[in-house]
């Protein structure tokens, strides 16, 4: 790319003259002009012209005020910016501009002082990006977060709070405080064992609670806990290990849940109205989280590659004006490649939050675009079979389907050495049947899920989403004769 700095050389020297118009003229997502010494413009690029609107006749000679909004004209901005640009050589213009129809737009870019060879200032040199859609999307990311902490916050039947990774309180909802009996300013800070009972705290059970959370990403253990007031309750404890995206454990989530009701008296119709709420509860989880992965998957396909093919397509247009194996040539080359690797990316990324085939087409073109993927990358051989006559199933079972057989699959090539694997998916009756084989190593299914089994990770949240929709998952495996069948009914309509 080329840097503002070369561009105000260039034009400061006054040689290559063919050359910088062409630069300047090819670089259509950059508003580019020159100022005098009073702010007054006197150079207006096409980029210029397709960023605010305003043709060069309209422009130049214009004050370049015109192109700040009207609050930043009342608090003098133009002013200080150039006179920053003075003082500093350049001056960073990072802010929301005007536009000729009076719109704003948000451009990333700088202001340059450009002087003659004798040292005394020529003028200024602006060069800015428009980037408003890049901070819409970042603003709407901001808002999902915001929509995702309402709704945790609003959770009134769990305690959900965040630890650093040694096990102190950073944060804490709503929830926690009507679970536990501390508000925030009196538990953050403190180490999570304090709910914990002097027996388990003597035998370390918090500790090797966050060990397994760190070593397996989650850990789950039922038990007694003591609230504030010293009062006893019966809990279902999840801790799920929390990673950035370089993998570096910075902290842990803790949801947990008061079953003491059902413990006490399981016939008792206040703890089956409570299980009721709970499945109602992570139905409306996972449904709100399909919602955003859908959201995002085609934000991302369509918003940001459409934004990659355009920078591709400019760089190749830089490329089509400058002299072939020029310095500007290899380096557009190279970014055209980036922007390439990035598309493809952009687009895996895409098919993993959520497929656009399993919205438009259905179960099997997604669960068969799918295979075919895992199959290449996994490079583990799938036989598919599918029968599913008649209607489309309801979309909370296609998408509970798709995501049993994705997280199967994904754990045969994690965990089983598999050399093959199977996956079947029939309509029998008024139940949809998956069956998803391996040749791989077996485990031993007569022990129940806990730290240490070989039991994949994911079993439980398959069991979760198959039993949220009336259906059940079972499993065959053995260590002796090795290999793993997981079977999975759930009946066709929506529980």
């Amino acid at each position: 790319m080329l840097q503002d700095r070369e561009l105000a050389g260039a034009e400061a020297r006054g040689g290559d003259g063919e050359r910088f118009r062409a630069i300047v003229s090819a670089a259509r997502d950059y508003a580019i002009l020159t100022m005098t010494p009073d702010g007054i413009i006197d150079s207006w690029s096409p980029g210029a012209e397709a960023v605010f609107g305003w043709r060069p006749s309209e422009a130049i000679g214009q004050p370049v005020a015109m192109t700040f909004t009207i609050e930043d004209q009342e608090r003098d901005v133009p002013a200080r910016e150039m006179a920053s640009a003075m003082q500093n050589g350049s001056t960073p213009d990072v802010r929301w501009h005007r536009r000729k129809d009076g719109s704003r737009v948000f451009i990333e870019g700088t202001a340059r002082m450009l002087t003659d060879e004798t040292g005394a200032l020529r003028g200024f040199l602006k060069i800015g990006q428009d980037v408003t859609n890049r901070r819409s999307m970042e603003q709407a990311l901001r808002e999902s977060e915001n929509r995702y902490r309402t709704l945790v916050e609003n959770i009134s039947d769990y305690a959900i709070f965040m630890l650093d990774p040694d096990g102190r309180i950073r944060d804490w909802t709503t929830g926690a405080t009507r679970v536990l009996g501390y508000d925030l300013d009196e538990i953050l800070g403190q180490h999570f064992s304090e709910f914990y009972l002097p027996a388990a705290v003597n035998s370390d059970e918090p500790e090797r609670d966050l060990a397994t959370a760190a070593a397996n990403g989650r850990a789950e253990r039922v038990g007694w806990r003591i609230r504030k007031n010293g009062e006893r309750f019966y809990a279902d404890e999840l801790v799920t290990a929390v990673r950035d995206p370089d993998g570096e454990l910075t902290g842990f989530t803790v949801i947990t849940r008061d079953l003491t009701a059902r413990r006490l008296a399981e016939e008792n119709d206040q703890q089956l109205r409570a299980a009721v709420e709970r499945d109602a509860l992570r139905r409306q989880l996972l449904a709100a989280e399909e919602t955003e992965r859908r959201r995002f998957a085609r934000e991302l396909h369509d918003e940001a590659g459409q934004h990659l093919t355009a920078l591709g397509l400019g760089l190749q247009a830089l490329s089509d004006v400058v002299p072939p194996g020029s310095e500007i040539d290899r380096r557009a080359a190279r970014l055209r490649t980036l922007v390439s690797s990035l598309s493809t990316e952009l687009h895996g990324l895409a098919q993993r939050l959520r497929p656009r085939a399993l919205d438009d087409l259905g179960l099997v073109p997604a669960i068969s675009s799918f295979v075919d993927e895992f199959s290449r990358h996994a490079e583990i051989p799938v036989d598919m079979h599918t029968r599913l006559d008649g209607e489309r199933l309801h979309p909370a079972v296609e998408t509970a389907v798709y995501r049993i057989v994705q997280e199967a699959l994904t754990n045969v090539a994690r965990h089983s050495g598999a050399t093959r694997a199977s996956v079947i998916i029939e309509r029998r009756d008024d139940v949809v049947v998956a069956i998803i084989e391996d040749n791989g190593r077996g485990f031993d299914i007569s022990r129940p899920p806990r730290t240490g089994d070989r039991t994949p990770i994911g079993l439980r949240g398959m069991m979760e989403r198959a039993t949220l929709l009336g259906g059940v998952v079972e499993i065959e495996s053995s260590p002796e004769s090795g290999g793993t069948t997981l079977f999975v009914r759930i009946p066709c309509g929506e529980s």
